[in-house]
């Protein structure tokens, strides 16, 4: 496995959001002129923050209207089988995935909030973020986030929308994240995990090989295929399970 793809040396000086962005684009084989940034996270709500160099950041694409939260939405959140954990445990996450929605509605008004989980749920942290963006400056969150392994992050979809580009990018340039999760503000779940056999060196020539088969002009639809493929054509090296 090659750690050292989409990994930020902590001690560098920060880069500009134009460096950063043109570096990511040059990883997984593309032009900028291939994409739109605002698929990639750099609309003028995300730019404004998402440093990719020095920064957590996870969004949702598009500006659609968040869909508010109600305790029926919550009730009928499900169960999902994931790979790897125990009945009992997925029931955990399936309470977490509860939990987390109910503190959205009642502590954010329905926007993003994170929670995160170091090694075993032996630690929690939450983070809230926007309607469509959330970036993790909680020093709980960030502790987990830089010190533990296999660790869980859950998040919310007020637009209800798939992974983004910049889920995914900070799913992988993040190698001690071993799962990532949507509860979708309808209640739908869907998890991403890093194989046993994941190696983030297959996972680029696959994305690369990806973007040059639908990335064309950059627009929505092109990336919504491309993230489709990738959640489900990832050379073995993602589990991706839904409800």
């Amino acid at each position: 496995m090659n750690n050292k793809a989409f990994v930020v040396d902590p001690n560098a000086k920060p880069l500009t959001e134009e460096n950063d962005l043109n570096n990511f684009l040059k990883q997984i084989g593309r032009y900028r002129d291939k994409f739109r940034e605002q698929t990639l996270g750099f609309d003028k709500s995300v730019s404004q923050k998402a440093v990719w160099a020095n920064k957590k950041v996870i969004a949702e694409n598009g500006n659609k209207a968040i869909t508010k939260i109600t305790d029926n939405t919550i009730s009928k959140v499900k169960k999902v089988e994931i790979n790897g954990f125990t009945d009992a445990e997925n029931d955990l996450i399936q309470n977490e995935h509860k939990k987390l929605l109910e503190y959205a509605m009642c502590n954010n008004d329905s926007k993003e909030v994170s929670f995160v989980f170091s090694r075993n749920f032996e630690k929690k942290a939450i983070q809230k973020g926007t309607s469509n963006m959330l970036e993790f400056t909680n020093n709980d969150c960030l502790d987990i986030l830089n010190k533990s392994n296999n660790i869980f992050v859950m998040h919310n979809h007020p637009n209800n929308s798939s992974f983004s580009m910049l889920d995914l990018k900070f799913f992988i340039e993040n190698d001690n994240i071993k799962y990532i999760s949507i509860v979708k503000n309808n209640g739908n779940i869907e998890i991403l995990t890093k194989s046993e056999t994941y190696d983030i060196t297959n996972l680029q020539s696959v994305v690369r090989k990806l973007a040059k088969k639908y990335i064309k002009n950059g627009s929505d639809i092109e990336f919504d295929k491309l993230i489709k493929a990738l959640l489900f054509d990832n050379g073995g090296n993602l589990e991706y399970v839904r409800n």
